[in-house]
């Protein structure tokens, strides 16, 4: 394998972690927000999401949204 096969294969597998522990990341703040009583907090919390949400892309964004749906707003 040459070197720029090499270079292009750890790239790849670095974005990929890289998206994994954002997702990770953002189902944390969901997880304390629905869990977080102080108002304040969760504003902090809120603020904190949506700054994690814009580092995403378009793709990101919609596996994002759902883990902020399933884990924020509550089945009927």
């Amino acid at each position: 394998m040459n070197i720029r096969k090499k270079i292009l294969i750890l790239a790849v597998i670095a974005g990929t972690s890289l998206f994994s522990a954002n997702m990770k990341e953002i189902g944390n703040l969901a997880d304390k927000i629905k869990n977080t009583e102080d108002v304040i907090v969760k504003q902090e919390l809120i603020i904190e999401l949506n700054k994690e949400v814009e580092k995403l892309d378009a793709k990101g964004v919609i596996k994002a949204q759902a883990i902020i749906d399933a884990k924020l707003i509550p089945s009927k």
